[in-house]
């Protein structure tokens, strides 16, 4: 089964993020500069707060899922009450 395209797209998201965070604390302490120290905080924290987001969805998509298994439960048994089985 392959994965659900936003699930890639997350990741390359996060990747780029990440990437871009490492590389600008990299010049940032090669060259002393600290805006770009704080850039690379920003890029830290903006990965950070995307990964939480996922997670949060993720969580949220599973409970949605467990949701319509139990309402296509209780349907179900409706059914089979109203038939008389």
């Amino acid at each position: 089964m392959t994965p659900p395209p936003y699930r890639l797209l997350t990741i390359v998201a996060l990747a780029f993020l990440a990437l871009d965070g490492v590389l600008f604390l990299v010049a940032g302490l090669v060259l002393a500069n600290r805006l770009l120290l704080v850039v690379a905080g920003a890029f830290g924290v903006a990965t950070g707060a995307v990964m939480l987001a996922w997670r949060r969805q993720r969580r949220l998509h599973r409970g949605i899922a467990e949701d319509r298994t139990e309402l296509a439960n209780h349907a179900r048994a409706m059914r089979d009450v109203i038939s008389g089985q």
